[in-house]
């Protein structure tokens, strides 16, 4: 699910929107560790292999 389907305009209160924003920005630092951990096991797989 989508973070920004959690934001309608005008629900909730300032603690709500600070929530969510807080969610959003630790899905895409989550995203963004993912991309960087599936990087290095692809680099390092292929390296191990080639020691083999």
């Amino acid at each position: 699910m989508s973070t920004s389907t959690l934001k309608p305009s005008g629900i909730g209160g300032e603690r709500e929107h600070r929530l969510i924003a807080g969610a959003a920005q630790a899905a895409e630092r989550t995203k963004t560790l993912v991309q960087r951990l599936l990087a290095f096991v692809h680099r390092a797989g292929g390296r191990r292999n080639e020691d083999r």
